[in-house]
């Protein structure tokens, strides 16, 4: 059954992206390129903030000339790397947030740690490669593929790129569409594992997950997968222990743990409930330090940051030098809003002051994530105005999009 699962997919994928389109085909293409650019430039807040729109029109013409001879995985990375061009993490077309893209991804996850890219998890007929570092990834070293897929990556900063770049590196489709690797069926990887260099060809395996934009998934542990977490006695680190829950504190010793992995309301309580309960914590227990932990959070509702500011701003027994600390990464918007901490004698209006510094593309805020239920449909989003001090983005749909 599984032999035949791997044929039935190697057919579907040959069939779907890796033959260049009618003629017909094409035209509906080009047809939708016009469509999809109309409606960046109308609804856009600031279009060409940093590329000029000489060089957008530039790179909209010359993908119209070239749809006739590309595959349907090429026109979607091609469109993804036009759209990537404004420059702000909310102008953007990604494979893993729409599943009408259809695109793939391989048997295994990798992770950047510092600047070398390793294999973190595998399914189980992989086992024998979690851990191992990434070399090549067909034709081009990994520096050389990262850059090639950060292209297509709407991005404010290095680690927001680097966050989603790791999930294009594992997608047959993008490798293929962008020449890091000759076939869809098949990608070469050269590895060094703990018994030395070897090479490896892995094949696509199911259909790319859809997620949230708003929380780092990057450590959730699959069901069916093995992690290199596995391979090592013990619990999880703290801050990998409940990865899936939005917020939460708990004390070790004198310090008080915060945890908030994304900036919105769970089912069970409000984020300004949670900030309420930990105001209340502090004032009753006076921990000696507070740590906001943020590695997790790559956004949401901004509009709901003022009540946890408060809690913490509030708190008289922290308001002190040294007594509270924030550990993020910059792969979210969130750090940017109220980082650097500590926060002591800071005003709130500072802590979000979200107009942009000289040169800086002010952060959506908000954005709608659900993908449209129309086979046809295909979702762009793009920042398109601010309302109070905050900034927001909405979801454009494209009904005549053929995806499929």
């Amino acid at each position: 059954m599984y032999l035949v699962g791997r044929v039935l997919l190697a057919l579907l994928l040959l069939v779907s992206s890796a033959s260049t389109m009618a003629p017909t085909e094409a035209r509906a293409w080009q047809e939708d390129l016009r469509f999809m650019v109309k409606e960046m430039q109308r609804t856009h807040k600031n279009l060409y903030h940093s590329i000029s729109a000489e060089t957008f029109a530039a790179m909209v013409q010359a993908l119209d000339a070239k749809i006739p001879s590309l595959t349907r995985a090429e026109v979607i990375v091609e469109m993804a790397k036009i759209v990537a061009a404004v420059g702000d993490g909310h102008t953007n077309i990604y494979p893993t947030r729409d599943p009408k893209i259809g695109f793939h991804t391989l048997p295994v996850e990798f992770t950047f740690f510092g600047d070398q890219l390793y294999i973190r998890a595998t399914q189980e007929e992989q086992r024998f490669l979690l851990g191992a570092k990434v070399l090549r990834i067909g034709n081009l070293s990994t520096e050389d593929a990262g850059t090639a897929v950060i292209r297509m990556i709407g991005h404010e900063n290095e680690g927001g790129a680097r966050y989603w770049a790791e999930y294009l590196l594992a997608m047959p489709e993008v490798l293929e569409a962008l020449h890091i690797t000759s076939r869809i069926e098949d990608v070469p990887l050269t590895l060094v594992t703990e018994h030395g260099a070897t090479q490896v060809t892995l094949h696509p395996s199911a259909p790319v997950e859809v997620m949230s934009g708003d929380i780092s998934t990057l450590f959730y542990r699959g069901q069916g997968w093995v992690d290199v977490r596995d391979s090592y006695p013990g619990s999880d680190p703290r801050w990998l222990r409940e990865v899936n829950i939005p917020f939460h504190f708990g004390h070790d010793g004198d310090l008080l743990y915060v945890q908030i992995n994304t900036v919105g309301d769970s089912k069970d309580e409000t984020l300004a409930h949670f900030a309420q309960r930990l105001h209340d914590e502090i004032a009753a227990t006076k921990p000696d330090k507070v740590a906001i932990d943020l590695r997790q959070n790559r956004g949401g509702n901004n509009t709901l940051i003022p009540s946890l500011i408060r809690s913490i701003i509030q708190s008289e027994s922290i308001d002190r030098p040294g007594h509270l600390s924030e550990s993020s990464v910059q792969q979210h918007f969130l750090p940017r809003r109220i980082s650097p901490m500590p926060w002591r004698n800071t005003p709130i209006s500072c802590l979000l002051a979200s107009q942009p510094a000289q040169g800086e593309m002010p952060m959506a805020t908000r954005e709608r994530s659900s993908c449209p239920t129309a086979a046809s449909r295909f979702v762009l989003r793009f920042t398109t105005g601010r309302t109070g001090i905050q900034w927001i983005s909405a979801t454009r749909q494209f009904p005549r999009l053929r995806l499929h």
